[in-house]
């Protein structure tokens, strides 16, 4: 017969709590509405510089936000969080969702300009996001994004999409 232990209980409940990546994830600086902005006719390259002719998708500085926020468009805590930041002369400190190895190359600019992928492609469905996501929709840490990668070059026929593993790992 089970009988409840309280000590028992804790002791497996804080390994669940404390250990990092337990399924609690950090907050973005701001609440940042990607379907708000995208109603708007907010093109995700006006806050993600270098998505269409670089290397890597920059993250919004408070530089960006400042030429659309600097002026009260509404009142709300994101928004004066973002006038905060500006009149303090900090920048935002957002947190990457997707991190590459350094030995893998990924080019926005051969996919979005190149290949004429969407954001949506790799980043789901970007335009319903009310709130920053806490984990990214899919993962390309490891082998399901891997996967879903090789199988995207294999679906393309293209001959610019190898799927020599050096293609990509350097």
């Amino acid at each position: 017969m089970f009988a409840f232990r309280p000590g028992v209980f804790l002791i497996a409940l804080v390994p669940a709590v404390l250990w990092p990546g337990c399924s609690r994830k950090a907050d973005q600086p701001v609440a940042f509405n990607h379907k708000l902005h995208i109603y708007n006719g907010v093109a995700c390259t006006v806050c993600h510089v270098g998505a269409e002719t670089g290397l890597r998708a920059g993250l919004p500085g408070v530089e960006t936000c400042r030429r659309c926020h600097e002026d009260l468009l509404y009142e709300s805590d994101e928004e004066a969080k973002i006038r905060l930041a500006v009149e303090l002369d900090r920048d935002l400190d957002w947190i990457p969702l997707t991190r590459l190895a350094p030995f893998v190359l990924f080019s926005h600019n051969r996919h979005v300009t190149l290949g004429k992928f969407n954001c949506v492609t790799c980043h789901g469905d970007v335009a319903s996001w009310s709130v920053p996501p806490r984990v990214p929709e899919r993962n390309f840490h490891g082998r399901p994004g891997m996967a879903d990668c090789i199988g995207c070059h294999q679906e393309s026929h293209s001959r610019y999409a190898g799927s020599d593993c050096l293609f990509c790992h350097h």
